[in-house]
């Protein structure tokens, strides 16, 4: 998801009934005015099927390692990770994943860390996972690939796809997040997708992040996010070195767990 021009969604006749219904059981209080014009036309089209609707009302502006900093963030947490000797594998989930760059970019920063993890991405858009699996993507997606990390892309025509040594990592699974059961992680990346929220599932997403997370893991917000004040409440340290992140203190000792 990204940020458009907001239009807040108000039943006004048929097919916006049917848009504003789906907007509320995702959560959503705002859908850019773009998009919801695009929805009710399919509306009007004769076209209910949810996946189709899910596909055009929620915004696939994703991309490979976008918010580089917060990837440099990661490939440190697993070198402290490494250190420490953990024996575990680190579970990386990339909520509303979209299309899967996402969760490929984390799964290829992880692999060069040679730390073993499993990334979830999730996403309430069936047509977008379906996609994330195929891990197949326009050729331009190599531009925004640090050249480090552009083995995890072999190039197919005038396509990219992701390399198997990297598809094995991730596992994509639809998940609401308006209302269903979050998945144990160490690092979760929830990026531009609470500014759409209602405010009350806007903070029942973040409480449910805060009772998922490790203590020691690592919340990644989009840009211009924040938790604000209520961080601090829910157990979270908001780090600023580098990119901004939030921390999950250790209950017990009220703290970061060190790095080794």
């Amino acid at each position: 998801m990204g940020p458009e021009g907001m239009l807040v969604v108000v039943a006004v006749g048929s097919a916006s009934s049917v848009v504003s219904d789906l907007a509320y059981r995702l959560g959503f209080a705002k859908v850019p005015s773009t998009v919801l014009s695009r929805v009710e036309e399919l509306v009007e089209r004769g076209v209910f099927d949810e996946a189709a609707l899910t596909w055009a009302l929620t915004i696939k502006q994703t991309r490979f390692f976008r918010q580089p900093g917060q990837y440099d963030v990661l490939s440190e947490f697993l070198r402290c990770w490494r250190g420490r000797g953990e024996s575990r594998v680190c579970r990386i989930w990339c909520a509303a994943c979209s299309t899967g760059q996402e969760a490929y970019s984390a799964a290829a920063v992880a692999l060069a860390a040679g730390v073993p993890a499993k990334v979830l991405g999730t996403d309430v858009d069936a047509l977008a996972l379906e996609a994330a699996r195929v891990g197949r993507y326009r050729e331009e997606e190599l531009e925004h690939v640090p050249p480090v990390y552009r083995w995890c892309l072999r190039r197919v025509g005038r396509a990219v796809e992701v390399v198997e040594e990297l598809r094995g990592l991730v596992e994509f699974r639809k998940l609401n997040l308006a209302c269903d059961d979050f998945p144990e992680a160490d690092v979760v990346f929830c990026r531009n997708v609470l500014i759409y929220f209602r405010r009350e599932v806007a903070e029942r997403v973040v409480e449910k992040i805060a009772g998922c997370l490790s203590p020691g893991g690592l919340l990644f917000l989009g840009e211009g996010e924040t938790l604000g004040p209520r961080g601090l409440d829910l157990g979270f340290e908001a780090q600023t070195d580098g990119a901004l992140r939030y921390v999950r203190l250790d209950a017990e000792r009220g703290r970061v767990l060190e790095c080794g």
